[in-house]
C-alpha cells in the first residue's frame, strides 16, 4: 500500500461523502493546506469508515476558512471500509491499531505516515472518532503535561488518559508532538459535528497552547484500568429477559451507563441459559490479566457487579463489542 500525498484539495471533495471519497483517494491519502502559521496541524480523518463525524467536520471547517491560519496535513484513513459503511473491512485491519510498526502493507503505509508527519515538524495532532453506543462528547489523551491537557480541554471536559491499545494513532503521535483523540458521540451526530468544526476552528486560530487557560475545578479527567471482552461465539441480546434464548441478555438501557459508576450489587445480564462455569465475559486490566471475578460474579441466573465500576464506550453494536471490546473500566484522576 503506497502512501498518496497531494498538495491540493480536488473541487470534486465539497460534495463528496464518506461513501464516495475513495473515487477521489486511495486508503492511506495525506493532503497537505499551506496556511499562514507553517508548522502544520495534523488532522486524522475515517480510521473507522463508519465513523464520519471527522470528515463532515473537516468538509465544513474548509469551506468555511479561507485562508487557512495554520497550515494542515489531513490523513484519510480507511475510505475503502467508509465506502461500504463498515469499520473495517471484513477480515482487514483496524486501521487504528497499525500505528506501532509491522510487515502489513497498512503497518508500513503508517510508519510512512509518521515519518512523513516527523520530517514537516508537526505541531500538534487530532485523531477524530465516533462511539457506536451513548457517550458523552470526551477527549483522550496518552500524556499529562499541559500542551496535551490543553488541546483536550478545548473539547471537552471529560478527558481520558490511556496507554492501551498501544497500536493507536494518538499513541504513535505523542512520540514527537502533542496529540489527542477526540470522540465526538455517534457518527453523523449534528451537534458533535458542530462541536468537532468550532473545535477545529479554535485550535486552528491558535499561535501557542500556551494561550489555553486550564481550570483544574472544570476538568473531569479519567484514565482506563480495564476493558470488558466478550467470547466471539456467545449469543447476546439486550433484551434483560431470564427467558430469553441467548447466553447474555444485557438491559436495553445498557449504554446508559457510560461515564456513570455501576454499584455492587447491580444485575450487569441475565444469563438465562445458565451455562455453568462458562466464560460470559472477561476483564482484563492493562497489563492484560484476567480480573474478572473482582468486577462480575454469577448468582443464579444473573451476572452481577461484585466491585463499582464506572464504564466508558459501552455499546450495543455486537460486531464491535466482539471485535475490540464491550467497554473500557475507567477511573477518576486525582
Amino acid at each position: 500500500m503506497n502512501l498518496r500525498i497531494l498538495n491540493h484539495l480536488p473541487v470534486d471533495f465539497f460534495t463528496c461523502t464518506p461513501t464516495n471519497l475513495s473515487r477521489l483517494f486511495p486508503n492511506g491519502t495525506l493532503i497537505c493546506l499551506e496556511g499562514k502559521r507553517k508548522n502544520p496541524l495534523f488532522l486524522s480523518c475515517l480510521l473507522h469508515g463508519n465513523e464520519t463525524s471527522s470528515f463532515y467536520a473537516v468538509l465544513n471547517f474548509l469551506k468555511n476558512t479561507k485562508p487557512l491560519p495554520r497550515s494542515l496535513v489531513l490523513f484519510f484513513g480507511n475510505v475503502t471500509a467508509a465506502s461500504k459503511g463498515l469499520r473495517q473491512l471484513p477480515n482487514g485491519p483496524d486501521f487504528n491499531r497499525i500505528w506501532a510498526g509491522g510487515k502489513t502493507p497498512e503497518e508500513q503505509m503508517a510508519a510512512e505516515v509518521i515519518n512523513f508527519a516527523k520530517s514537516n515538524h508537526v505541531w500538534a495532532s487530532i485523531d477524530m472518532h465516533n462511539n457506536t453506543g451513548d457517550n458523552p462528547y470526551y477527549a483522550c489523551i496518552n500524556k499529562r503535561d499541559r500542551a496535551t491537557v490543553a488541546l483536550a480541554s478545548l473539547f471537552s471536559d471529560k478527558i481520558l488518559f490511556f496507554e492501551k491499545p498501544h497500536q493507536a494513532q494518538s499513541i504513535a503521535f505523542s512520540q514527537f508532538c502533542t496529540s489527542v483523540t477526540l470522540e465526538c458521540g455517534k457518527s453523523g451526530d449534528q451537534i458533535g459535528v458542530g462541536l468537532l468544526t468550532r473545535y477545529l476552528e479554535k485550535v486552528l486560530s491558535l499561535d501557542s497552547l500556551e494561550q489555553v487557560a486550564l481550570r483544574d475545578d472544570k476538568l473531569s479527567p479519567f484514565q482506563t484500568v480495564g476493558r470488558i471482552l466478550l467470547p466471539q461465539g456467545l449469543e447476546i441480546d439486550f433484551n434483560f429477559s431470564d427467558s430469553s434464548t441467548s447466553d447474555l441478555s444485557f438491559p436495553p438501557e445498557l449504554e446508559q451507563f457510560n461515564f456513570e459508576r455501576v454499584k455492587k450489587g447491580t444485575i450487569f445480564a441475565k444469563l438465562p441459559r445458565a451455562l455453568g462455569h462458562q466464560c460470559y465475559l472477561q476483564v482484563v486490566d492493562n497489563l492484560g490479566q484476567n480480573v474478572t471475578p473482582k468486577y462480575f460474579c454469577q448468582k443464579q441466573n444473573n451476572l452481577v457487579v461484585t466491585e463499582d465500576f464506572t464504564p466508558a464506550m459501552l455499546t450495543k453494536d455486537i460486531r464491535v463489542a466482539k471485535d475490540d471490546c464491550l467497554a473500557y473500566l475507567i477511573e477518576n484522576l486525582s
